[in-house]
């Protein structure tokens, strides 16, 4: 009697997947029915993993859903890796110093801490993804004025150290005498030939009160010699 039970219950089991199968491949071939000739599903569809069927391969809904997984396991799997260098992380990646797991690199336009974070061909200028502009011209990167073309200088932009352009006839040259302002961001001084200095002479309490107050009236300018 026992053996006869556990038949039945093996012959239901073995039925219910038979019809599992079935109904599987039914909603496939369904899904599909508008896109194939006689509403039939191609062959390869019948089977659960993924599929390789030429231009069809990459945008399968089983391939996309297989894509997806596994990112979502390859990613948690690099961001809870343990890490101390970029080196740990394998290629594509960067550890992030500060929490000590992996990450993939940023795209560009992705806020970043340092140029490590971002894609290949990439700098993390002003705290985001950036492409590397060529050295020795506008808004390169550098450490002094050799860095820069001719007519230009090294000069703070947001913190960071860029080429700009030095300041022509007539332009608003006042800078600060220091402080946060002056360190986080800095102009050039004048082109060749040409000097800093007030539009017009005062007297000296005017011109005390002029750098107190006025200091953004752009009352110097780039003048001749």
């Amino acid at each position: 009697m026992v053996r006869i039970m556990d038949t039945v219950i093996l012959c239901v089991f073995v039925l219910l997947a038979v019809v599992i199968d079935e109904a599987n491949a039914y909603m496939w071939n369904w899904m599909w029915s508008g896109t194939h000739p006689q509403g039939r599903a191609p062959p390869e569809m019948v089977n659960d993993g993924p599929v390789d069927n030429g231009d069809l391969e990459r945008d399968h809904p089983r391939n996309i859903q297989a894509r997806l997984l596994l990112n979502e396991t390859e990613a948690r799997y690099y961001q809870d890796l343990p890490c101390d260098s970029d080196k740990m992380c394998g290629r594509g990646r960067f550890c992030d110093l500060h929490y000590g797991g992996c990450h993939r690199h940023r795209q560009p336009g992705h806020q970043c801490r340092r140029d490590g974070h971002c894609q290949k061909g990439h700098d993390c200028m002003f705290g985001t993804c950036r492409a590397t502009i060529p050295e020795r011209t506008l808004g390169a990167r550098c450490r002094n004025n050799k860095d820069c073309s001719h007519n230009m200088c090294c000069a703070k932009q947001h913190g960071e150290s860029v080429c700009k352009q030095k300041l022509p006839l007539q332009a608003k040259c006042f800078i600060p005498p220091g402080g946060i302002e002056y360190v986080i961001d800095t102009m050039c001084p004048c082109e060749e030939g040409l000097v800093c200095s007030e539009t017009v002479v005062m007297e000296k309490r005017e011109q005390e009160f002029v750098l107190r107050f006025w200091t953004d009236e752009g009352h110097m300018r780039c003048q001749a010699r």
